[in-house]
């Protein structure tokens, strides 16, 4: 396997830096506001012409083919590329934005502001790929082979990952309240590997190691909801969590030797919630007492189980 890359690269970054007085009378000297950017590109070339490792025999040989491993988690596409990147604190505000982009599948953003730290939001995503590899089946024993996806050379999994939270504080009171959020997002292609034939592990000529392509579209959403305070010599914490994560593709199916057709490594849906409360006095003393409640459900939306959990210490 011949794995060439290429990299042409073109940066050319300005750096602004403004002057501005700050709004408050108590706040001496200035607030500078800087500005950044780069361009580039980056062209890459890829070989994933089939090849034999000197290991490989017979029909092993002709299967296997060059993936984009080389990289395992950078994207093999050729793009133009560029960066942005903003700071400043206009008083009573401040912000925060940067922004790297390689290609579609690979680039990274980051935005934060704040109001007097009355408020304060952050949101973050990022995105990357994750070449994965069509590995070779062997007939082991007295085990077949049956490689379905023989050739295939464009498994890879696209991950896009989300996070951002918005936070309430008080003017004069030491009391917050926040939401946090958290999508992951992961597409693509993989291959997937299990035993065919009879699915019968023990003995007989009937155990075929099979593998297919397989599609990849899942989501996890995390969303919650905490606020905090002080009442005197106690503070307290309570938290609210909703979690959930789905496949929008369906199970595959395989058709057995006894002519039935049936799904396999069926990827479930699951939901979770979890309330936690923790309490705690103050600590400027030499003793203090901490505790933590917490209680979690689980759902399993394809075989309907249910777990429950309650925990508590301290």
């Amino acid at each position: 396997m011949k794995k060439k890359t290429v990299y042409i690269t073109a940066a050319i970054i300005c750096l602004v830096a403004a002057e501005a007085r700050a709004d408050y009378t108590n706040i001496a000297g200035r607030v500078k506001a800087i500005s950044e950017f780069w361009i580039g590109g980056v062209v890459k070339d890829t070989d994933t012409s089939p090849n034999s490792a000197l290991s490989d025999t017979g029909a092993a040989a002709n299967v296997r083919v060059g993936g984009a491993g080389a990289y395992e988690f950078h994207s093999t596409d050729s793009s133009p590329s560029g960066g942005l990147y903003l700071e400043g604190a206009p008083l009573p505000s401040r912000y925060h934005f940067e922004l790297d982009y390689y290609n579609d599948n690979d680039w990274y953003g980051d935005l934060r502001y704040s109001f007097k730290d009355a408020i304060r939001t952050r949101v973050m995503t990022r995105r990357f790929y994750h070449n994965l590899d069509n590995l070779t089946l062997f007939d082991y024993g007295s085990a077949t082979v049956d490689s379905q996806d023989a050739g295939v050379d464009d498994y890879g999994i696209r991950m896009e990952i989300d996070e951002y939270s918005l936070r309430f504080k008080t003017p004069s009171y030491p009391f917050h309240f926040y939401i946090n959020g958290e999508t992951i997002t992961r597409k693509g292609k993989r291959q997937q590997r299990f035993l065919g034939g009879n699915a019968y592990f023990f003995g007989g000529s009937g155990r075929v190691r099979t593998s297919q392509a397989r599609d990849v579209d899942q989501k996890s959403n995390d969303l919650g909801f905490e606020t905090n305070a002080h009442l005197g010599w106690i503070e307290f914490d309570i938290a609210h969590h909703d979690k959930k994560f789905n496949s929008d593709v369906a199970p595959d199916t395989y058709t057995y030797s006894s002519g039935i057709t049936s799904v396999h490594n069926v990827i479930p849906e699951i939901e979770s919630s979890t309330d936690t409360l923790k309490l705690h006095t103050t600590q400027s003393g030499r003793l203090f007492i901490s505790t933590t409640f917490q209680q979690v459900e689980k759902d399993n939306n394809y075989s309907h189980a249910e777990a429950d959990r309650s925990m508590g210490y301290g």
